[in-house]
């Protein structure tokens, strides 16, 4: 399982980039394109340094490698076409890796990956930060879906 470049270019396209530490939608402390975490597992800090767009790229795709895609290979139990796996590491990458192996999503990949109208409604629950529903989300939500169902 491999994030392909048509993958990392949606991802560096929802999560945005800002090379100074801010906090994300649920005041996390976020730097780069959505990192939360170092390659050597320190949580970023609001008073880290600055960092240019390479390191950025290379923050993302350490988190993609390490964090993202060995967490859900084990989990995922069907084969999955290289849009399917894009569109599922894109929300794992949004979401986190714990909350996608207790989700609905998993559970409905499992039982038929090509199940648009379930996948979809599994994929649409994710739609929420802090309790409230940002159209940011949703609109995430329907392009991965738009992915992986293509």
């Amino acid at each position: 399982m491999i994030l392909s470049q048509k993958g990392k270019e949606a991802l560096k396209r929802f999560e945005g980039f800002r090379s100074c530490p801010y906090l994300d939608q649920v005041k996390i402390p976020t730097i780069g394109v959505g990192t939360t975490v170092y390659p050597d597992g320190t949580l970023v800090e609001m008073h880290d340094p600055c960092i240019d767009i390479n390191k950025a790229y290379e923050y993302l795709t350490d988190h993609v490698n390490k964090r993202v895609i060995a967490a859900i290979q084990p989990v995922i139990k069907v084969s999955l076409n290289q849009n399917q796996v894009d569109a599922v590491i894109s929300l794992v990458y949004n979401i986190g890796a714990a909350a996608f192996k207790k989700s609905t999503v998993l559970k409905k990949i499992n039982e038929n990956p090509n199940n648009k109208p379930s996948i979809t409604e599994a994929f649409m629950m994710w739609v929420k930060a802090g309790g409230t529903t940002l159209a940011v989300l949703v609109a995430r939500r329907k392009e991965e879906l738009k992915l992986y169902f293509t």
